[in-house]
């Protein structure tokens, strides 16, 4: 009576078992072919960094050799102020690194 009560226990696992494969079989499709579209995604991404990626490093290049040529060309700008008007008590100094407004006392 164990016995056949043993048998019947593992009848119904076995049969649980192959009635979740089709869903397990169906899962793992779908993540496999997920898995091959952000494959797909990330090739067409690294095919269009790269050559931004290159043209970034050109563009600070020609940067730097701007800024070199301007430095050779003009004295620093932070040496010019604009001279005050009668309708404004402000001077404007140029930096090499950004503008800056400073109020006369």
């Amino acid at each position: 009576m164990l016995l056949k009560q043993l048998c019947t226990t593992q009848g119904e696992e076995l049969k649980a078992l192959k009635e979740a494969f089709p869903a397990i079989f169906k899962e793992m499709s779908e993540i496999q072919e997920t898995n091959y579209k952000q494959e797909k995604e990330l090739d067409t991404v690294q095919t269009v960094i790269t050559p931004l990626q290159a043209e970034i490093a050109n563009l600070q290049e020609r940067i730097a050799c701007l800024t070199a040529d301007l430095k050779q060309v003009h004295p620093p700008l932070s040496t010019f102020l604009v001279p005050e008007s009668s309708f404004c008590n402000l001077f404007q100094v140029c930096t090499s690194k950004h503008l800056e407004i400073q109020y006369l006392q």
